[in-house]
């Protein structure tokens, strides 16, 4: 989860995967992914056409339209198409469907660069700071 940025690396390690860990560029896209979340911020706070045009999408969906257009610019400047490709075959397998319905909307029916450009000048929305685990202790 982004916020707190909290990372389950269980997936990535020998022993809780009993030897078959997924490789390191999937463990470095999920932390480049959770990071854009604290950068796009929130979408209902994101000032967006394409926001309002996909409304009927489920929360998951609108929260990573954004989000997976810009992993593809980077990745694709980056010269990484071949990671890209695992990413987007990591998240349509994934339980979520609105992983799979993201990267559809981003890949096949938009233009990638138009959810780019539209970040370019969009009001970001504001993502809350996260309440402390545990209230301050007082001191008498």
């Amino acid at each position: 989860m982004s916020v707190p940025l909290l990372i389950n690396v269980r997936r990535f390690l020998d022993g809780p995967t009993l030897g078959s860990p997924q490789p390191m560029s999937l463990f470095s896209a999920l932390l480049f992914h959770e990071l854009l979340h604290t950068y796009i911020g929130r979408y209902d706070g994101l000032e967006s056409k394409l926001i309002e045009k996909y409304s009927g999408e489920p929360l998951v969906v609108l929260t990573h339209l954004h989000l997976t257009a810009l992993m593809k610019r980077v990745y694709l400047k980056l010269g990484r198409a071949e990671q890209l490709r695992e990413i987007v075959a990591r998240d349509a397998a994934s339980e979520d469907p609105a992983y799979r319905r993201a990267w559809q909307i981003v890949n096949d029916i938009e233009d990638h660069e138009t959810f780019v450009s539209e970040l370019k000048t969009a009001r970001l929305g504001r993502l809350d700071p996260a309440q402390p685990l545990a209230a301050p202790a007082q001191h008498t």
